[in-house]
């Protein structure tokens, strides 16, 4: 494949890895909500120590 193929990929995700870094601390993205079920299956994985 070509060079410059990768090298833009690998800014994208530069990038995309900056945002996110950035939400943790400044939080300029909104939290999305879960449906019941997703959050049954979270509180057992917390509930059981499981490391996700």
């Amino acid at each position: 494949m070509n060079a410059t193929f990768f090298i833009g990929l690998r800014i994208d995700f530069g990038l995309f890895l900056i945002g996110f870094g950035a939400n943790k601390f400044l939080h300029f993205m909104p939290a999305w909500e879960m449906s019941e079920a997703a959050m049954n299956y979270f509180s057992a994985l917390v509930g059981t120590n499981t490391k996700i």
